[in-house]
């Protein structure tokens, strides 16, 4: 007999632990059933509240006695005279606190022995204790670090609550919020990385293209330090690039257009239209999106909304069956069903709740849910009733009747052929010839089949006695065969490509016939040689952001800029040497793919832009390292045509 809908599903024991069971009496039983409890967790999860706003306190009380030591305007008495006693009641309360926390792991360490080490949670609860047994029994100031320091570990309790949310109904947004911030770290990784590259690249872009501006001695100085002060150096530019698409925007822009041109008020309309706008909302469109199927797919909200929807159709169901109980004598019969089932409230009622009773009558709805005509229905069959009723069909309901309808095939199927047998054996009784009896008629199985086809039941059906034992051999092991030969061929295609995969592209390029011109061409488009470029392209970005930085340093250093009181080749000795060094390596590791993608691709290397955009970066770094002619702009611009090439990255 199935069990009532109303009753809740039994706690599946996700957090128990070998060994517990619930009938244990003895008195480590129940000690482990206690640590176990929601109820311990949620008692010491109260505490950890309390002792977060007794540390809070506390800071607060500190900050009001180093307030007065500075001498700060508002703070005109000292922290013992505002909250007189206020030290001696932190000094009780925090052994209080102290002392709870280490009974609540002798327990669990009584309770658990080596399992308490298992847990991450409880090696964590023993780190913050140690941390208040050290903090306390060291107050000679013999610590080699802030004892405040030590304190802050106890925070970390509040992880707990995560754990406590898990086991608590009416918790489910809480719950939703930890759970989809944990699930988005992937997509928030991969967004951080795209948008700080965008803007960082912006960032090298405008300082080299401002560095002109700030050494330009006939500008006056004021105006150059206020642009040195947002885009002077690299890392100044790409603090201001995050300020202008997530913070204030209005100084940094600001700066440009009042201090070097006015067109540079169409760079920031356009940077806030693009970055500032359409990137942000996509980012944050991603995080909604991650945010709505972690809610939905989620085990324990699931199994949480399965609850809820049962207790509200209980509860519905109930109201129901009280407004039809007429005599109140706790059963429905058919006619106070007929009668409150055929109230226009009550259909439209349950037409939104999934039961559209519309087409139907009263009397064939009382005929599915009560057992038999005359009989009635308690509160509980109408609530279990409705519910198998209601909404449309499921798989489930769809597999089980299929699984009906061959079950009743197969009993028809054993009834022709008993009938079959009954025929022959009458005729051979009666004397005449089995042929010459009438054929049984065909029974109507309409809408069974398609139009074109006859129906599966009406094929002739052959008894296995009326075939010989070898025909029954040869049919049995041709279909043995022929699973056999579709496993092998699974087997060995799966084997396949198993062994592919573990095989890089030029081994596999290796074992085959291939020229050594195809072996080339493979190299070149396999992922492995776009990689290992791409991995150039940002490790030359990255000595270009470090270059920029030091040319930003000696600029602000000449410019008399406040904090850079000693030259750039002071600060980073031997910086120069190094850079030029690494930009003829990168510069040879460019003309390298170029040639080599010239050699291979030959005219066809024209046909990808890609590669013109190749091209182009390698002729720019040859002009710049080979040319001693003085040139009448920044040669860092040149430079920055490598940027373009992260694009390929896409």
């Amino acid at each position: 007999k199935r069990a009532p809908i109303s009753q809740s599903p039994k706690k599946l024991p996700f957090g128990s632990h070998p060994g517990h069971s619930s009938e244990d009496n003895s008195l480590h039983g129940k000690l482990l059933a206690l640590v176990d409890s929601t109820r311990f967790e949620l008692a010491f999860s109260v505490i950890i509240l309390m002792n977060t706003v007794m540390m809070a306190f506390q800071v607060q009380y500190t900050g009001l006695g180093a307030g007065y030591d500075i001498g700060y305007p508002t703070t005109l008495s000292p922290a013992e005279s505002v909250w007189p006693g206020a030290a001696t009641a932190f000094i009780v309360i925090e052994w209080l606190f102290g002392i709870v926390f280490t009974l609540e792991i002798v327990l669990k360490v009584l309770a658990l022995h080596c399992q308490f080490f298992c847990d991450v949670w409880n090696l964590l609860d023993f780190l913050v204790v140690g941390s208040w047994m050290v903090d306390t029994a060291m107050t000679n100031g013999a610590l080699p670090i802030d004892p405040m320091l030590l304190r802050l570990l106890r925070l970390t309790k509040l992880l707990r609550l995560l754990r406590l949310i898990r086991q608590m109904n009416g918790f489910d947004a809480l719950y939703i919020m930890f759970t989809s911030i944990r699930a988005s770290l992937n997509a928030l990784g991969w967004s951080v990385f795209l948008l700080a590259l965008v803007l960082l690249i912006i960032a090298l872009v405008l300082v080299t293209i401002l560095e002109g501006y700030v050494t330009d001695e006939t500008v006056p100085q004021d105006a150059r330090k206020k642009v040195f002060n947002y885009y002077g150096t690299f890392t100044r530019a790409g603090l201001t690039m995050f300020e202008l698409t997530l913070a204030d925007w209005g100084n940094a822009s600001r700066a440009l257009t009042e201090n070097v041109s006015e067109f540079y008020m169409l760079f920031v309309l356009l940077f806030q239209c693009t970055i500032g706008f359409s990137v942000v909302k996509v980012i944050m469109g991603v995080f909604m999106y991650v945010t709505f199927q972690i809610a939905e797919h989620d085990d324990l909200l699931m199994m949480n909304r399965q609850d809820r929807a049962v207790s509200g159709h209980s509860k519905k169901m109930s109201k129901l069956f009280m407004a039809a109980d007429e005599d109140g004598n706790g059963r429905l019969d058919s006619v106070e069903f007929r009668k409150v089932i055929s109230d226009p409230v009550i259909k439209s009622w349950l037409s939104v709740m999934g039961f559209d009773i519309s087409l139907f009558n009263p009397a064939q709805i009382w005929a599915l849910l009560a057992e038999s005509p005359d009989g009635d229905l308690s509160a509980e069959e109408l609530v279990r009733g409705v519910a198998d009723l209601k909404g449309p069909a499921t798989s489930l309901n769809m597999a089980l009747l299929k699984n009906n309808t061959a079950e009743v095939s197969e009993c028809m199927a054993q009834t022709r052929a008993s009938m079959a047998e009954l025929k022959a054996f009458v005729a051979e009784a009666t004397g005449q010839s089995p042929d010459a009896a009438p054929p049984p008629e065909a029974p109507n199985m309409a809408g069974l089949h398609s139009p074109d086809e006859p129906p599966a039941l009406l094929k002739p059906q052959v008894s296995e006695g009326s075939e010989s034992p070898e025909r029954l051999g040869a049919r049995a092991g041709l279909r043995q065969q022929s699973k056999t030969s579709k496993t092998s061929k699974t087997i060995n295609l799966g084997e396949e490509i198993l062994t592919c995969q573990h095989r890089s592209v030029w081994q596999q390029l290796a074992e085959s016939g291939t020229s050594r011109h195809e072996k080339l061409l493979a190299l070149i488009q396999s992922s492995a040689f776009q990689a290992t470029f791409a991995a150039v392209i940002c490790s030359n970005i990255v000595v270009v952001a470090f270059e920029i930085q030091y040319r930003g340093l000696e600029n602000g250093y000449q410019l008399g800029f406040e904090g850079m009181t000693i030259p750039a080749a002071t600060a980073w000795p031997g910086a120069e040497e190094t850079f030029l060094v690494l930009n003829v390596l990168f510069g040879i590791a460019y003309s390298f793919e170029l040639l080599l993608k010239l050699i291979i691709l030959s005219y066809r290397f024209f046909r990808d832009p890609w590669n013109w955009l190749d091209l182009l970066t390698v002729v720019a770094w040859y002009v710049e390292a080979l040319s001693t002619a003085a040139f009448p702009f920044n040669p860092l611009i040149m430079r920055l045509f490598r940027l373009v090439r992260i694009l390929r990255m896409a």
